[in-house]
């Protein structure tokens, strides 16, 4: 199996959220030092009014250049922080890559504006799979596409959702194949725990997709998505890889 991820993509839209951010914090302090010049500077002779066009022209600009800068700061903030790997994705490719033969390819942290953000894709002759990962510990219950979390005695409903994350990550998924001519190519979905047994203990009630433990996921896989061969043609494959790829 190869183990990918477009790492080089993502630290482009980095740099490029950089250089967008110092635009606006450029634009922003231009904007404020204009903005207190013209409080700094006499726009009117002695004992006269200002004229309120010239007051608001003035305290437009030094809010505009505030929001300008707060902007640009925030930018500069998502660019440092955006992550160009997913720790989770790759323990879970670590944990098949030796099992699984190289006509698949597991994509790992998708993360672009056609798509959203996945986990991951493991992509090949059985089709596209969605993976969301996690990591929550506690004792859930998964029924259809809900989560429950037992708290104090009681079942409640958790905070964060896998199930209904996959499945939202499959429709976008499936919706850009689409629009890329690629409707035949079957799309699944997956939940994996990492977490061990002991930490995140499930069950489930007819659940809408699989749901598997770390350790569980090739046998899981090999009887179900790995079962069948659903992408006859490896050139449709390869499309498919480089078209999330270089997403």
């Amino acid at each position: 199996m190869r183990n990918v991820s477009p790492s080089k993509a993502l630290l482009r839209r980095s740099q490029l959220l950089l250089q967008f951010a110092f635009v606006f914090i450029t634009g922003g302090i231009f904007l404020g030092v204009v903005g207190l010049a013209l409080y700094a500077i006499p726009v009117t002779g002695a004992g006269q009014e200002i004229n309120p066009i010239v007051n608001l022209g003035r305290l437009m600009m030094l809010l505009g250049g505030a929001v300008l800068f707060l902007l640009g700061a925030a930018m500069v903030i998502r660019a440092v922080t955006w992550k160009t790997d997913n720790d989770l994705a790759m323990m879970t490719a670590r944990a098949i890559i030796d099992q699984i033969d190289d006509r698949y390819t597991f994509i790992r942290n998708i993360n672009s504006r056609p798509v959203g953000y996945v986990d991951a894709l493991l992509v090949g002759p059985g089709g596209v799979l969605v993976f969301r990962i996690t990591d929550m510990v506690g004792k859930f219950l998964n029924e259809r596409s809900k989560w429950l979390k037992r708290a104090n005695n009681q079942w409640r409903i958790n905070l964060t959702n896998p199930t209904q994350d996959a499945l939202d990550d499959v429709k976008s998924v499936r919706d850009y194949l689409v629009r890329h001519k690629l409707e035949d190519v079957p799309v699944y979905g997956i939940v994996v725990l990492t977490q061990p047994e002991d930490k995140a203990m499930f069950k489930t009630k007819d659940p809408v997709l699989p749901v598997v433990h770390l350790h569980d996921l090739y046998p899981r896989l090999s009887e179900g998505f790995l079962a069948k061969e659903r992408v006859s043609n490896p050139k449709t494959v390869e499309t498919v890889v480089k078209l999330f790829y270089k997403t």
